[in-house]
């Protein structure tokens, strides 16, 4: 029980600290877990996994719409501790990601058993299908969303989106069509168009690509967020960093995948050809 008020005193504090927040935007099962529970492991960065279901009900804290940042800093801060896997969500470490002992172990290795440690200026909030879908409903586009809260960073992972689609397929398909049936190739084609969406605002969203998870992005991904490069830890993450292995899918699939990207991204000559790299 100390610890807990211990925690709970300290909210304010690391609340008032946090000078960026994270959001990752597009389908659930594309890269932000993995992303999120990288980021929980640097010491600088607090991670609150999931929430969207109330956190967005509560006017008071969706700062997307009326509601007071500052509360939401709070709120976020508070929930980061305790919760639930799943929906809920709250602290990061009950995710499926740190069921891998090797996680765990690099978040002891620089966090100790802290959740909330004295250095935190980034908020990660990873709850990214359930918020794009909010600002797709308010009408908000990442560009404006950022002019306004310039302290807010949108990030859109890409997993190959064959394998995205394949996944949501089995029980998160609700988030992204109404059509109690989709196929893989729905699925595909919705995916692809969030993607189309979320890069025409790419100077507001960084998007990397799994085949970009490598060389200098984390980097690149602690100066986007703010947070300091530290060598330890880059090279410890890179030792363990690895995108899991995709899925096998048909010719005619695959096909049809091209087909999609090459008419949507027509006009986009660089997303096209890192799009049509993942089926590599």
């Amino acid at each position: 029980m100390a610890e807990v008020n211990a925690l709970a005193s300290s909210v304010p504090d690391v609340a008032s600290n946090i000078s960026t927040i994270g959001i990752p935007l597009g389908p659930y099962r594309n890269l932000t877990t993995l992303t999120a529970a990288i980021l929980a492991t640097h010491p600088q960065c607090l991670v609150l996994n999931h929430a969207a279901s109330w956190m967005l009900e509560d006017r008071r804290l969706d700062f997307f719409w009326k509601g007071d940042l500052e509360q939401f800093l709070k709120a976020a801060v508070d929930h980061s501790f305790g919760g639930e896997r799943g929906k809920v969500g709250g602290d990061i470490r009950l995710s499926h990601a740190f069921d891998d002992a090797a996680m765990r172990s690099l978040y002891e290795r620089f966090n100790g058993d802290a959740v909330l440690t004295p250095n935190i200026r980034t908020l990660y909030w990873k709850d990214s299908m359930r918020v794009t879908n909010h600002m797709e409903r308010l009408g908000i586009g990442p560009a404006e969303f950022t002019a306004r809260y310039p302290q807010v960073r949108f990030l859109l992972p890409i997993r190959r989106p064959l394998d995205c689609a394949r996944s949501n397929l089995r029980d998160k398909f609700r988030h992204l069509t109404s059509d109690p049936d989709p196929t893989k190739m729905d699925l595909t084609r919705i995916i692809l168009e969030i993607i189309r969406n979320l890069t025409q605002h790419r100077a507001a969203v960084l998007t990397f690509t799994e085949k970009e998870m490598d060389g200098g992005f984390l980097a690149r991904l602690c100066d986007f967020l703010g947070l300091d490069p530290i060598p330890e830890w880059i090279e410890a993450i890179e030792t363990k960093l690895q995108v899991r292995k995709g899925y096998d899918h048909e010719p005619e699939e695959k096909e049809q995948y091209v087909e999609m990207v090459e008419t949507m991204f027509f006009d986009d000559d660089a997303m096209r050809d890192r799009l049509l790299d993942l089926l590599d």
